[in-house]
């Protein structure tokens, strides 16, 4: 019968983890989503369990493999101490092997007070009673003590995949927490290990958030690997500050739906604060939302107006995108010569695309429109983009 339940719990644990992930995306903004979403989905299951459990121990129809008897003060002592150091330690690891993973906190203190209660308190208890208690009770008499610790230790830590680290940290804490309940035959002490442990961990991730400014190269540095609600958590805090660049990089991550859940419209404001702001890539991913099909109208004078800001601060892929609106006359007068310039500095700056339009633009004008826009690209770029009528 464990065994059947422990099927169970797997199988709407995944359906449900399956569904938070889609809805919330570990959203840094609201204590309701990120972390403490996922250690609420993670308990659901086991609370559903918990009552029927006990009641159908109550009824002598299933054996526990403990009870809540006390436990000597320095088994519990100990229980608490190695809780602690193996926490740090799975966590210590785990930074080691994926320095940017994310912690889902954002330095709220009480947004780390639920998810304390939650992943620290609540959660321990009832896993502990499920699996140290049904689970174990079940299989003693079947495999015996080492195969009862074994078999529960293996499945608690299957049921724990969000990581390869986290898996082997839940197994070693299930084998521990095993070991106490036959040395102990009593809850407590394997459930003051599992607390100690996520404590631990919760605790230190709150502290390396709350404790540390962050720079938008952090983020950036989180973005290049992958990890997007890190990216999103740090550059949303320096946002909220008014930093332009952190500000175009939410709007983005807004957009794609990376980090967080996808909300166009808000990402097109925090886009627009960073263009107001002077923000180069953030002037440049509004304009591609006015050129595209991005739910917004197209515009192309906005466009052309926002890719002014990040072509006037060096940014190749905005000026190859004004190049192009120039030579076409979308949003601006038609004007060759504008349009070879922007075109030239972008080859210049090595954008790809630049070279094979600049060559279009050459065969279109005559050579005394080549020189004059000529001596307009080298006076504009030594000029720092600041003189370039």
């Amino acid at each position: 019968m464990p065994l059947l339940l422990s099927l169970c719990v797997a199988v709407v644990e995944a359906i449900l983890l399956g569904i938070a992930s889609q809805i919330f995306h570990f959203n840094a903004k609201s204590a309701l989503t990120d972390e403490f979403t996922l250690q609420l989905v993670i308990l659901l299951p086991y609370v559903a369990l918990a009552a029927p459990i006990w009641w159908w121990h109550r009824q002598k129809r299933l054996v526990l493999a403990a009870r809540f008897v006390p436990a000597a003060p320095l088994t519990l002592g100990i229980a608490c101490m190695a809780g602690i150091g193996l926490g740090l330690a799975q966590l210590n690891i785990r930074r080691i092997l994926s320095p940017y993973f994310n912690p889902g906190y954002d330095g709220n203190p009480w947004h780390f007070a639920v998810i304390l209660l939650v992943a620290a308190a609540l959660a321990p208890c009832v896993e502990e009673l499920f699996f140290r208690g049904a689970v174990m009770g079940w299989l003693l008499p079947r495999l015996g003590k080492a195969g009862a610790v074994i078999a529960s230790a293996v499945l608690f830590s299957l049921l724990h995949p969000t990581s390869i680290t986290l898996m082997a940290g839940a197994l070693l804490l299930g084998l521990a927490s095993g070991y106490l309940v036959l040395r102990t035959r009593s809850f407590w002490p394997s459930i003051v290990l599992h607390c100690s442990v996520n404590a631990a961990v919760t605790t230190s991730l709150f502290l390396s958030v709350a404790a540390f400014s962050h720079t938008y190269t952090d983020g950036f540095v989180a973005l290049r690997a992958g990890a997007y609600p890190r990216a999103f958590a740090i550059w949303h805090a320096l946002a909220e500050k008014g930093d332009a660049r952190a500000e175009g990089g939410v709007g983005a991550l807004y957009v794609a739906g990376r980090g967080t859940l996808r909300d166009v419209p808000e990402g097109i404001r925090w886009l627009s604060l960073a263009s107001a702001h002077g923000d180069a890539e953030g002037a440049y991913n509004l304009a591609q939302g006015y050129t595209h099909d991005s739910g917004l109208p197209k515009d192309f004078p906005k466009a052309a107006a926002l890719y002014a800001i990040g072509a006037a601060k060096g940014l190749a892929r905005a000026q190859a995108q004004l190049g192009l609106l120039y030579a076409a006359g979308k949003g601006v007068p038609q004007d060759m010569k504008r349009a070879y310039m922007w075109t030239a500095l972008a080859a210049a700056g090595r954008y790809k695309s630049a070279g094979g339009t600049l060559s279009d633009l050459r065969s279109r004008m005559s050579e005394a429109q080549i020189r004059e826009a000529d001596a307009t690209v080298t006076r504009c770029r030594a000029s720092g983009f600041k003189d370039c009528n």
